[in-house]
């Protein structure tokens, strides 16, 4: 299958960027699932809204995880 579940490590790493990320960003609960998936699996995030993404990356960074690259579509 081609899609990553919400799996226990996806879930460990969701609670570390909900923890590093500043209140206001934590609205965005889509977001910050698709961010850990991708980050808990060393893969990156291909959006046309890098802005949405980059706190998150930025948060991903914080922990200590694997650098998760945003790449825009639209370009």
């Amino acid at each position: 299958s081609n899609v990553l579940p919400l799996d226990a490590p996806s879930a460990e790493r969701a609670a570390q960027l909900w923890a590093v990320l500043a209140v206001r960003r934590r609205k965005a609960i889509g977001d910050l699932l698709d961010a850990a998936i991708a980050s808990a699996n060393g893969l990156g995030i291909v959006t046309r809204n890098r802005r949405d993404y980059l706190p998150l990356a930025a948060a991903a960074a914080a922990t200590g995880a694997p650098a998760m690259p945003l790449d825009d579509w639209t370009r």
